[in-house]
């Protein structure tokens, strides 16, 4: 049991040196990964819409 002991001080000591973001930056990093997720969502779906238009045509 010590070992896991050690582990989670370790773990805990570890913790305190992370640099955390202020609630700010966190907001605005947030706000930036969203709205590149969907910039991306939205070219891969028009992107397969159009691969999808493409093989229905061809297909036919």
């Amino acid at each position: 049991m010590q070992g896991a002991e050690t582990w989670a001080r370790g773990i805990i000591a570890e913790l305190r040196k992370v640099a955390w973001p202020t609630r700010e930056e966190a907001l605005k990093l947030t706000t930036v990964v969203i709205a590149i997720s969907v910039v991306v969502g939205l070219f891969l779906g028009a992107v397969d819409a159009i691969f999808g238009a493409l093989m229905h045509w061809f297909l036919q």
